[in-house]
């Protein structure tokens, strides 16, 4: 768990961060955002959660394509073919652009958040090329076009202990950099490391 960037702990924080991505491949960044930042994550958040909780357009909004643009239901997504479909639900965006078949009540709040977190990513890519030595902008040339970032935002309803069923299977993910938020610090991500 370390501060993203602080400039008085940059050279041990280069440090830790490596050695994270070669033990475990994740590491946990904390105190991510400033005041006015966390206040639109936040916003964010909340506004999400009440479109879980309260909508009644989901299916209009139902992705055609479970990886692509929309909505998809509970035990919709399998993740892991080992295991039952996932007990979650999600709204996948990926149009960070021009937001089409996006639901209007998400489009004011996604205009603030989408950069926000466009350039946070970008901030940890420029770690990535400090740690591989990459000539300056290099990887964020690569990463900076929003048609090649996907957002996904995920609810995951209480139950009891489900048999064979988890809430997001395991699996590997696929991108350059993934990064995930939750509300709630309380949240865990099981990791499996080179240990098993």
């Amino acid at each position: 768990q370390i501060k993203l960037l602080n400039p008085s702990y940059l050279q041990t924080f280069i440090e830790e961060f490596k050695d994270s991505f070669e033990t475990t491949g994740f590491i946990r960044l904390c105190e991510l955002w400033n005041e006015s930042e966390e206040k639109i994550v936040k916003d964010w958040y909340k506004l999400v959660e009440e479109w879980f909780y309260n909508s009644t357009e989901k299916e209009q909004y139902a992705s055609k394509n479970k990886n692509k643009h929309g909505w998809v239901a509970k035990e919709s997504s399998l993740v892991n073919p080992r295991r039952k479909k996932d007990w979650k639900e999600c709204f996948e965006f990926d149009d960070l652009v021009n937001y089409n078949d996006t639901p209007e009540v998400f489009i004011p709040q996604l205009k603030k958040v989408i950069p926000l977190i466009h350039n946070k990513s970008l901030e940890i890519v420029r770690v990535f090329e400090t740690i591989l030595n990459c000539e300056k902008e290099y990887l964020v040339k690569l990463h900076d076009q929003m048609m090649n970032h996907h957002l996904r935002v995920c609810y995951y309803p209480a139950s009891e202990q489900l048999e064979n069923q988890l809430p997001c299977s395991e699996h590997k993910d696929y991108n350059s950099v993934t990064l995930i938020f939750s509300p709630d610090p309380h949240k865990k991500l099981q990791i499996k490391d080179r240990e098993g």
